[in-house]
């Protein structure tokens, strides 16, 4: 019984080495590095100058669901559309179509979702320095949960760039 008492100690105690290390091998500040952007700019997208960005260093699965998302492009904008019931002139139903939200960048971050709280943390989700760094928050608090509509293709992408070359 008494062994029982202090195997549950250690248990314990192991467990909370565990959460301290696990906490601190995570960088305090997020790192950077130069890349090249696109200088070509839709007009809902802020303007940024053609010279290299300075963006956060991203793990490959981000920058494969940015490849799938958007073809690595800042200025994709996917409009998310929705239906709705109206009554029309003559008290008939019809199902209407609206903008419900769009995704911006390249990584599609969710204006809906996502841009209360990419402005409260002074982040711009419409200039590709901003898109990169939500996106590495979300992937830092949700995993790739955000992208899992992509999945099929950033959990293969090989093939799917394969099959997109094949195209051309």
């Amino acid at each position: 019984m008494k062994s029982d008492k202090w195997r549950s100690y250690f248990i314990v105690f192991l467990l909370t080495i565990t959460t301290l290390i696990f906490l601190f091998s995570f960088p305090t500040e997020i790192t950077y590095h130069k890349i090249q952007t696109e200088t070509a700019l839709a007009s809902t997208i802020k303007d940024e100058p053609s010279d290299p960005q300075i963006l956060p260093i991203m793990p490959k699965v981000l920058l494969d669901i940015s490849w799938c998302e958007s073809r690595d492009n800042q200025n994709k904008v996917g409009n998310n559309y929705r239906y709705r019931l109206e009554k029309d002139a003559d008290g008939n139903s019809i199902k209407v179509k609206y903008l419900w939200s769009k995704d911006i960048g390249r990584w599609q971050i969710n204006e809906y979702y996502h841009l209360e709280e990419a402005k409260a943390l002074g982040i711009d989700i419409y200039t590709e320095k901003g898109n990169a760094e939500f996106a590495l928050l979300l992937y830092n608090k949700n995993s790739t949960n955000d992208w899992s509509a992509s999945k099929s293709c950033w959990s293969n992408i090989e093939a799917w760039k394969a099959r997109e070359q094949s195209y051309y």
